[in-house]
């Protein structure tokens, strides 16, 4: 074909194909802050544009044999040049292509214009520096049958091959002798659906069905697959104890890991080797829980840094691969230790290392058992752990257990039979249990009398005890246990505070003006991914838009910094940030007579260069730096939008002095199409004034409130259950009072006001991301800052661990919390029935008489201080929550309470799961309300 306009669209929708085959990946090789990559056979540069801004620190090369058409706007790192790899390599005069230059090389399908493959692959490997990756994305052209070659079966298959030999077109990369080492001995096949073709039925319902069989086989296989051949490969420090097969190597001692620079859970590090000294790749399986796990931790280039090369769920399909060995990580369920058993029947991979993300039971261990001795393949399991590590770290100090989104009507529901809610509360007594093994320490355990709260609570305090007292291997020991972070005292303990979500609804529903939250609320974050929209080309909006993810996690500077804290203050710090930016990057440019830092390269070593090189050293730092901003600066962007459509700050504006609005003001609201046009957003505004207001409500007041909601187009089915669970949410609220004077507020525009916003900033939003609509948006949004209050939570934690602080009605409403402790020999008692976790809510409402296995505290007890806590909310987390619990902290942890004495604290929060307004709401309160 021709390269023209319509060939190049071929090949980008070739890719688009690709991409979505490999799961969103476009390559595969494990990089790690390459320098120079090359591209080989780049078409229309889109492979060779997505390196560079993958590594906007590295200088990336697209070579072709045709002329490159700018269809994709270039990054400033991204050069394109015409002519012929092996040319350019062997001649060694084109600075460009000198020997041992290049970290990576890269081609895909070039096979049917390939006609020298042994000069092609052994250019490549002359390009590459020690260390260097080549990828080669190739089709096979072999036909196969269950595995066995069947090209022979074919007259048409042997003319093809012999035909293709004459011109030296087909042969296989990895079977050419050019110096390459390959990552694994073999490379896995997919076995072709050729069998089905070769039948007497040609119908055109058989081909179909072949045709689908055979592209399932292919996604799966081009998946996960692809084939990538390392040079030699670097020794580095060993990989986390799990991606490292449990292997004993050298790791940080609990004292020593930084949280923050790992996001919470696993160091940065390398694969471990064989006594060939090359890496031992594995394949991944995991199920859901699994997957979450991972995924809120690592990428995917994450795992193949730490020799991951596969990695699919238990629940696909999956084809053998049998020279690699396989990583289980999923929790012990039946059905999947009955799919592990059939992975070893099958022989699917090599040996197997099973990682269980809490300990199996017993019966569930015996059956497993008698499965493998049965099928005789007990031998194939090398290892199989325990591994404590069911929930989902978003952050190091947030966690969840996955439970779902519909856990609070699960607990409150009575449709629930009394085995299922105890299923239930034993899974989350498990996930609990495995968040205190990884802390290293044993809580003091406090909750309200009544509720799910009591029972975990209660069924967590006996699982510690039994474990203490039962285990040979105590992961609770001496040498195991990590040092507390608490000032003054080593041994001091945290304390585990678990209340029912019916303590506090608000958070749930409240629209909020944090950054981390609105992206929650507005952009609907999912494990620390969320999806936005941005335009194709930033230089002409009439190209459209189109969709694209970001992760957030604490490796970000800028989402560290800025995730707690007002919007606006947000929008002023990217301001800041661009700023600095540009004035370091003005700093190499003066010194370089360069107009631009994207016109610096930083492998020129004439004269101009040489004396700069400190200054040049600083560009890969500079690059990432700007890409993290511009990410921000398009979530800042959709944020916006959403604001801007939903009218969330006068939303906000009104939560924040909810309970001085009059019926009648809300009424006028919940009527007027002008003040908000999302129904949901009415619908839980109302809710939170309902729960909120002192004033006595009327039928007659509530059936014009629900009037009112109908025809604003709300779903009001919620509101059956919101008005029975009314009274127990009152009596455990606390009126939230500012901690703090709050900044003075005007409804103001939103940048107005901000220190030379409209020069910098809000040129790069008009231009970059909203072009001429960019003024309409921000027209009318306040530009007000949050008062610093503390929500009923905040309230109950700081009664807990700071008594002598706290306000006499905080410490009223938690005086009777139960108290547990693990390591005493008293505080035993009885154990709660499943059905009063759908009774109470928290906070001194048990029945009379109610039975407990806590204790009512001692004055002492009551009394007692915490440096460090874990919270946790049963039914669901919200992220108001966790901001503003990490903004006390913070608070009374600063230089004056540090001058005043006061120890550092630490709050961990954790929930069943997070779950956002919309999923609260149209989920949970939806369901239940249907059950009234």
């Amino acid at each position: 074909m021709t390269p023209n306009g319509p060939e190049h669209s071929r090949l980008d929708e070739q890719h688009e194909i690709l991409v979505e085959m490999m799961h969103g990946e476009v390559v595969s090789a494990p990089l790690r802050n390459p320098r120079r990559i090359l591209d080989v056979g780049c078409g229309t540069g889109i492979v060779t544009c997505h390196l560079g801004k993958s590594f906007p620190y590295a200088d990336v090369y697209g070579i072709d044999l045709s002329p490159i058409p700018i269809t994709h706007a270039p990054p400033a790192n991204v050069l394109f040049c015409k002519g012929i790899m092996p040319d350019l390599a062997n001649s060694g005069v084109d600075p460009r292509f000198l020997a041992g230059s290049f970290d990576f090389v890269f081609s895909r399908l070039l096979i049917m214009g390939m006609n020298k493959w042994q000069d092609y692959v052994s250019a490549a490997a002359k390009l590459l520096q020690p260390g260097g990756l080549v990828e080669f994305q190739e089709i096979d052209t072999r036909f196969y049958i269950d595995g066995i070659l069947c090209d022979e079966q074919w007259e048409w298959a042997k003319i093809f091959h012999a035909e293709a030999a004459k011109r030296a077109k087909a042969g296989h990369p990895e079977t050419l002798n050019a110096g390459l080492h390959m990552v694994t001995g073999s490379i896995p096949m997919f076995k072709a659906m050729v069998a089905k073709m070769m039948e007497d039925d040609h119908s055109p319902a058989r081909i179909a069905e072949a045709q689908d069989e055979l592209a399932q086989r292919i996604e799966s296989m081009l998946g996960v697959c692809p084939m990538y051949i390392p040079w030699t490969v670097t020794v580095g420090p060993s990989i986390e104890r799990i991606l490292n097969l449990n292997h004993s190597a050298l790791e940080q001692s609990p004292s020593q890991h930084d949280p923050a620079a790992s996001n919470g859970l696993i160091p940065k590090s390398t694969p471990i080797l064989n006594s060939d000294g090359d890496p031992i790749w594995k394949v991944l399986v995991f199920d859901n829980l699994g997957r979450d796990i991972i995924s809120s931790v690592l990428r995917v280039n994450d795992l193949r840094a730490w020799g991951v090369t596969i990695h699919l769920n238990i629940n696909s399909v999956r084809h053998p691969i049998p020279d690699v060995p396989v990583l289980y990580l999923l929790e012990p369920t039946a059905a999947n230790l009955t799919a592990i058993n059939a992975d070893l029947a099958r022989n699917l991979y090599a040996d197997a290392y099973i990682n269980f993300l809490h300990s199996i039971p017993r019966p569930l261990m015996e059956d497993f058992a008698a499965q493998i001795a049965e099928s005789g393949t007990s031998e194939q399991v090398a290892q199989l752990y325990d591994q404590y590590l069911n929930f989902v770290v978003a952050e190091p100090d947030l966690f969840s257990l996955g439970l779902g989104k519909e856990t609070y009507w699960a607990l409150n529901s009575a449709q629930v039979k009394d085995e299922d809610l105890d299923n239930l509360v034993d899974r989350i007594v498990s996930g609990l249990f495995s968040v205190v093994v990884t802390m290293g320490a044993i809580p003091i355990i406090r909750c309200p009398k009544g509720g799910a709260a009591e029972m975990i609570a209660a069924k967590l305090d006996r699982k510690l005890r039994d474990h203490i007292l039962n285990s040979k291997d105590n992961l609770f020991s001496s040498q195991g246990q990590r040092p507390s972070s608490a000032a003054g005292n080593p041994t001091s303990r945290p304390v585990l505070v678990i209340v029912d979500r019916n303590v506090d609804l608000i958070p749930m529903l409240s629209h909020s003006w944090t950054y981390q939250s609105l992206v929650h609320d507005v952009l609907k974050m999912r494990l620390n991914r969320i999806t936005v929209e941005t335009l194709i080309d930033e230089d002409n909006p009439s190209k459209g838009s189109k969709e694209r993810a970001y992760d957030l996690n604490s490796s970000d500077f800028f989402w560290s910094k800025n995730a707690g804290v007002p919007f606006p203050q947000v929008a002023e710090d990217i301001d800041v940030e661009l700023t600095k930016y540009k004035e370091d990057s003005s700093e190499i440019t003066k010194k370089s007579g360069k107009s631009s830092i994207e016109d610096l390269d930083a492998n020129d070593t004439s004269s101009t260069a040489l004396h700069m090189k400190a200054a040049i050293a600083k560009l890969p730092e500079l690059r990432e730096r700007k890409g993290i901003l511009d990410m921000h600066m398009n979530i800042a962007t959709a944020l916006l939008k959403g604001i801007k459509d939903r009218q969330l700050d006068n939303f906000y504006q009104i939560e924040e002095t909810i309970t001085k609005q009059t019926k009648a003001q809300i009424l006028e609201l919940l009527s007027d199409e002008a003040k908000g046009k999302e129904p949901l957003d009415k619908l839980r505004l109302f809710i939170i004034w309902f729960l909120s207001t002192e004033q006595d409500i009327s039928r007659s007041d509530m059936e014009r409130f629900e009037a009112a909601l109908t025809k604003a187009g709300c779903e009001i089915t919620p509101l059956a259950y919101v008005k029975s669970v009314r009274e127990i949410t009152r009596m455990t609220m606390m009126t939230s009072a500012p901690s703090q004077p709050a900044p003075p507020s005007a409804g103001t525009e939103l940048f107005r006001g901000f220190s030379s916003i409209s020069n910098r900033l809000t040129d790069r939003l008009r231009d970059g991301a909203l072009g001429a609509n960019f003024e309409n948006l921000i027209s009318g949004v306040k530009n007000f800052m949050p008062a610093n209050k503390d929500i009923t939570l905040t309230k109950i934690i700081e009664s807990l661990m700071d008594p002598m602080s706290a306000s006499s009605s905080a410490i009223a409403k938690t005086e009777d919390y139960l108290y547990f402790d693990p390591r005493s020999a008293n505080a035993r008692g009885t154990m709660p029935a499943p059905s009063q976790a759908r009774h109470g809510g928290g906070g001194g409402v048990g029945g009379a008489g109610m039975q407990t296995a806590g204790t009512n505290a001692t004055f002492g007890q009551r009394r007692q201080g915490f440096s460090e806590a874990i919270v946790f909310t049963v039914g669901g987390g919200s992220m108001d929550e966790y901001g503003n619990l990490q903004e006390w902290a913070k608070r009374t942890s600063g230089a004056g309470a540090a001058a005043a004495g006061a120890p550092r604290r630490r709050v961990v929060y954790g929930s069943t799961d997070l779950v956002n307004a919309e999923d609260f709401v149209t989920g949970d309160l939806t369901r239940l309300g249907k059950e009234m």
